[in-house]
């Protein structure tokens, strides 16, 4: 059986000897990545999957709707071939119009895909991300919005957070 995921904290300071750590930090919940099995059988909510620029090409243009319906369910992230030695980027518009939520980018490279993520994330004075549109959102292209609150958790009600944080690696365990 698949583990749930897990509440890490990587914000914490010394008090009389003892770990304190951030109440929001303590909250931040983790994506793990798994594999690609099929459409028919969607992984976790806390899982992603990762795609190859090739394997993203075919599944966008041989199985179009089921890659777009997937996508809507489960988060998608497409990295770029590891054969460009020049440091080119792919065309991100495939990956975005199949609903793919992340398309990793060699941003030492100002070529063509690289001015159209920064126009797309530029809709938002820059801040990192962009709501789909919705026809790629929701089960069954429901535009409903998002709900307005997280769900709650045996913990307690979930707290947005803001963090300047990149990466997340060696986090030690609370």
């Amino acid at each position: 059986a698949p583990r749930a995921p897990v509440a890490v904290s990587s914000v914490s300071s010394m008090t009389q000897g003892k770990r304190r750590h951030s109440e929001n930090w303590v909250k931040l919940i983790y994506l793990r990545a798994a594999h690609f099995k099929d459409f028919d059988h969607p992984g976790q909510p806390w899982e992603i999957t990762s795609y190859a620029e090739a394997k993203t090409r075919k599944m966008c243009l041989a199985s179009r709707d089921q890659f777009t319906e997937y996508n809507r369910r489960q988060i998608a992230r497409v990295y770029p071939w590891g054969g460009r030695i020049d440091s080119s980027n792919l065309d991100p518009s495939l990956a975005w119009a199949s609903g793919c939520q992340m398309v990793a980018f060699n941003f030492q490279t100002g070529d063509q895909p690289m001015w159209l993520n920064r126009g797309r994330f530029g809709e938002n004075g820059g801040g990192g991300d962009v709501l789909k549109p919705p026809p790629l959102r929701g089960a069954g292209g429901a535009s409903a919005p998002p709900p307005a609150a997280p769900p709650a958790t045996s913990a307690g009600p979930l707290t947005p957070i803001t963090s300047p944080a990149t990466t997340a690696a060696r986090i030690p365990r609370v």
